[in-house]
């Protein structure tokens, strides 16, 4: 019985040792010099594509690993921001990207 006990023990501290290991975060710096419209960021979000979306305070900005795509107020468009200071981000569910600003609350399908 006792034997039983201690082979269990280790198999318990070895299960435990694998589950305490450190995770390897790596983290990439972007600025106004990578492009990026203001260093006053309001919000980031990784969305279900692994694009990474930024509210700031200048306006709505994708960058998908390589460029950085800026959306911004356009009085001809209707379907662009409002304005540009960016609060909010998320995406729902049905992977639709909603958008929060001062000025309204936008949905995208993509």
């Amino acid at each position: 019985m006792n034997k039983h006990f201690t082979v269990f023990f280790l198999l318990l501290i070895l299960q435990l040792r694998g589950l305490a290991q450190d995770k390897e975060f790596v983290f990439t710096h972007i600025s106004k010099e990578d492009k990026l419209l203001s260093n006053g960021v309001n919000q980031t979000i990784k969305d279900s594509k692994g694009f990474t979306w930024f509210a700031t305070i200048n306006g709505l900005q994708l960058f998908d690993g390589k460029r950085m795509q800026t959306f911004q107020p356009n009085s001809g468009d209707n379907r662009s921001l409002p304005g540009n200071n960016v609060q909010r981000i998320m995406e729902d569910s049905r992977k639709r990207l909603w958008v929060l600003n001062r000025m309204s609350i936008l949905s995208q399908k993509r």
